[in-house]
């Protein structure tokens, strides 16, 4: 190996870290409101235990004022209540209006807190 090849590296390195962590410097998303909606289950993906990996806790879920289906949603890695909840059923969780510099706006809903609220 080259003297001047260590030096090379890490500048190259220090280079590709400043590029890659450049877009993470940007001003956060505002919070423009959040409203308390009810939603219901359509879809329900149980956890899997495995050896080594673990599929988290997702449910689907659709708005019912308006009927619009939103996907599934992440709940939980560990949710051991998870057999209490049932397809069709109907809860409230927050939905939070984001706005970026750009002036674009996004909504994301927080299903976090439905195990707890299963029982564990």
């Amino acid at each position: 190996m080259r003297k001047g090849s260590i030096g090379l590296k890490a500048l190259l390195l220090a280079t590709f870290a400043l590029l890659t962590l450049s877009g993470c410097l940007g001003k956060p998303a505002e919070v423009v409101g959040t409203t308390l909606k009810t939603y219901e289950i359509t879809d329900i993906v149980r956890p899997r235990y495995q050896r080594k990996r673990q599929r988290s806790f997702r449910v689907g879920i659709r708005d019912v004022a308006n009927g619009r289906d939103l996907g599934r949603h992440f709940v939980s890695r560990r949710c051991y209540n998870w057999r209490k909840l049932e397809e069709g059923s109907r809860w409230t969780f927050p939905e939070t209006t984001y706005r970026r510099e750009n002036g674009n706006t996004y909504t994301r809903v927080d299903v976090t807190d439905l195990c707890k609220r299963l029982g564990g």
